[in-house]
């Protein structure tokens, strides 16, 4: 009960941060466009290499407010993301997960493109023995690419390579061998809705260690609302096929809110949410919360 508590109060409290975060930095970017004679929502830009949309930002079908929630697009992305996982480990210690996301499109004949998506995780991992310590460092990498065809109207769809690297600093924080497998992407944006589903197995082939079969499915759920606002669920489940059938799931539900906003001329995003794992491995975290920062260059 009291853990439950605490959780609450944690929930509650990254909420509140992230509402005064997100509406500071939006306000004060919009009193700065309006100094200068602009209009308060006024700044964003259509797709790349598209004619910049007749819709104000303010609007939620706008291009950008729909392209950010589009991992298909053409924008070039930087992800910040961090994972608070909170009663961790067997000594229930918070974990953390700090990534670094590169998003890069390249253009490819026919109308094709290849759009590349990285996962640079540095973790922070509780104590796992009483007389150990906190474990930080590398963790493995994650890379993606998705070719995408022509004409994405309906459903948005692409396919492609997945793979792990054995990038980690630690034994503690990663797996020795090499890992590959298919990805596939497919999604729609009708209307305010930007709705994604995102599927890879991986299998090691190379390097030493324990045996790699894991499969991930990311589920992104987003409503836009008025003055750049939005609802967000993003989450991913996995299955590890190695682990005994008791520690082989992990699926967390939940969700968040968030806003996107311009500053020093560059456009941003920046959302944050809570979820809970209503399945997952006996030492793993059952909540967790979730802060991100977009930029696009």
């Amino acid at each position: 009960m009291k853990t439950e508590n605490r959780m609450i109060r944690y929930n509650l409290l990254l909420a509140v941060s992230i509402f005064c975060l997100i509406d500071a930095a939006g306000s004060s970017v919009h009193a700065a466009e309006a100094a200068k004679g602009l209009s308060s929502l006024q700044g964003t830009t259509g797709v790349e290499g598209a004619a910049p949309s007749s819709v104000p930002a303010s609007t939620p079908s706008s291009n950008m407010n729909k392209e950010l929630h589009n991992p298909l697009s053409n924008l070039k992305e930087f992800i910040f993301q961090l994972d608070v996982l909170p009663d961790a480990g067997p000594y229930e210690k918070t974990a953390y997960d700090f990534s670094a996301q590169p998003v890069y499109p390249f253009s490819l004949p026919n109308d094709w493109k290849l759009v590349t998506y990285s996962i640079i995780p540095v973790l922070s991992q509780p104590q796992v023995a009483a007389d150990g310590s906190r474990t930080e460092g590398l963790g493995d990498t994650r890379f993606y690419g998705y070719f995408v065809p022509p004409k994405e109207e309906g459903l948005i769809w692409g396919f492609g390579p997945a793979a792990q690297l054995p990038t980690h600093t630690d034994s503690d924080l990663g797996n020795d061998k090499w890992a590959a497998g298919p990805a596939l992407i497919m999604g729609a944006q009708p209307g305010n809705w930007s709705i994604w589903g995102l599927f890879d197995n991986i299998w090691s082939f190379a390097g030493s260690g324990e045996d790699i079969n894991e499969f991930s499915f990311q589920y992104q759920v987003v409503y836009l609302l008025p003055k750049d606002w939005f609802l967000i669920s993003n989450w991913v489940i996995n299955a590890d096929w190695e682990a005994s059938s008791e520690d082989r799931w992990t699926v967390p539900i939940g969700g968040g809110f968030g806003r996107q906003f311009k500053f020093a001329g560059s456009q941003f995003q920046l959302y944050g949410q809570a979820g809970y794992n209503v399945e997952a491995p006996d030492e793993a975290s059952s909540w967790r919360g979730i802060m991100a920062l977009t930029y696009v260059f």
